[in-house]
């Protein structure tokens, strides 16, 4: 187990935008079957419903996201 030190988060925090209509795939080699995803907003798009739901994820590519119908926010997520 690492201990994240000041400034950690800004290095390993990424950005996807939702399409408002399917899926978006977040192409992200770290990503492992074990990992988990943190998804929080980052600038308002659309319609903003629920926070986006990481439905598959596919180890060493990325993950797929569903969001809401009309959502084309952007998003911040961290993989841990």
């Amino acid at each position: 187990m690492s201990i994240l030190k000041q400034g950690d988060m800004n290095r390993l925090a990424k950005t996807f935008t939702a399409n408002g209509a399917s899926n978006v795939t977040v192409p992200d080699v770290r990503v492992t079957a074990q990992s988990m995803v943190f998804i929080t907003l980052k600038t308002i798009g659309g319609t903003v419903g629920a926070v986006p739901a990481v439905k598959t994820i596919t180890p060493g590519t990325g993950f797929d996201v569903a969001a809401t119908a009309s959502d084309t926010s952007v998003y911040n997520y961290v993989v841990l």
